[in-house]
């Protein structure tokens, strides 16, 4: 009974933290977001022996993080594509530019110290052997997904090598 709630629980998680299609986004990203996501928790529970109890606490920490990463990534690009427009006039505005430099700064650091109390509440569910696992497994993985992208990119699928 537990499993079937841990695992009802990651379909909800999953799909509630599915950014919905906007003008100019592609649905294949979000199907590609989805299967990470659900890698993430296999591998997760797996490596640091999560316990159903663990995995529906970190559950829904894990899905307000990827929807603040998308929100700030978002953001973040808006106000680059803003400077480079106003960069590319002939007398650019000072006081636009600084208005633009404010907000990423401001935007930046809210983000940090949201990332911060999102990740200090997901280390407080685990053990210190847990979390010392949990650190090394946020590097690997995120380091193993770049490396299956860059394949995909390359031509190599997953099946291929």
């Amino acid at each position: 009974m537990r499993r079937i709630l841990v695992f009802a629980a990651l379909a909800v998680a999953v799909a509630s933290a599915q950014p919905r299609h906007g003008v100019g986004e592609m649905p294949g990203s979000e199907r590609a977001m989805e299967m990470i996501r659900a890698m993430r928790i296999m591998r997760m529970r797996e490596r640091l022996n999560l316990s159903d109890e663990q995995v529906a606490a970190l559950l829904p920490r894990l899905s307000r993080r990827d929807s603040l990463m998308i929100s700030h990534r978002k953001a973040q690009a808006e106000d680059f594509r803003l400077l480079k427009e106003e960069l590319a006039k002939r007398s650019p505005s000072e006081a636009k530019l600084k208005e633009i430099m404010d907000r990423l700064k401001k935007e930046e650091a809210e983000h940090h110290q949201q990332m911060r109390r999102l990740r200090d509440e997901m280390l407080s569910v685990l053990s210190v052997e847990q979390q010392a696992k949990f650190v090394i497994f946020e590097v690997e993985f995120e380091r193993e997904i770049r490396g299956f992208i860059k394949r995909i990119r390359e031509g190599h699928g997953m099946g291929e090598r």
